[in-house]
């Protein structure tokens, strides 16, 4: 893993649980609330990879047929 990404895979898994229903992906209302309770400053750069994260999940999971 590169230094540059840390904090977006952080912010990723502190956020694991807050899937929506059939991989419509994370809840970024009740992410905001748990990376400001992790003490994690969301930056724009980092919510961006954030995000790819995110797609690259669901694209996972639909490809194994799992739901998130």
């Amino acid at each position: 893993m590169f230094r540059c990404n840390a904090l977006a895979l952080t912010a990723f898994l502190t956020v694991s649980t807050q899937w929506q229903g059939d991989g419509n992906g994370i809840s970024y209302s009740n992410a905001a609330v748990a990376w400001k309770l992790a003490g994690l400053e969301i930056t724009p750069d980092t919510f961006a990879k954030f995000q790819v994260l995110e797609v690259e999940a669901i694209n996972a999971a639909r490809e194994q047929h799992e739901p998130i």
